[in-house]
């Protein structure tokens, strides 16, 4: 067996174990995506917060007000402010 024989089965080797490494990677990603869609979907519809109004992207996560911090400069206040008036208010106010 000659050197060049050594470095193709060399190669050959550790191409499979890469591959399966990588099939594993991939497994490990689906599942987190499978299990972050599970979480979404049973805070969206089976929350006790699902029947309040509003945009489901604010509900699941902080990139709504995320983007009004930092890309508007601190206006996420008017927006809460929007989306109160489009919505209405969660809990009824009482005059006083």
């Amino acid at each position: 067996m000659s050197t060049g024989d050594s470095f193709v089965q060399t190669m050959l080797n550790s191409s499979g174990s890469n591959a399966f490494n990588h099939f594993n990677e991939w497994r490990q990603i689906l599942i987190y995506a499978g299990v972050a869609l599970y979480l979404a979907y049973t805070v969206m519809y089976f929350s006790p917060f699902a029947g309040i109004p509003g945009p489901k992207l604010a509900a699941l996560t902080h990139l709504d007000e995320s983007y009004y911090e930092i890309v508007h400069g601190g206006q996420y206040f008017k927006r809460v402010a929007e989306l109160h008036s489009i919505y209405g208010w969660i809990f009824p106010q009482q005059n006083q």
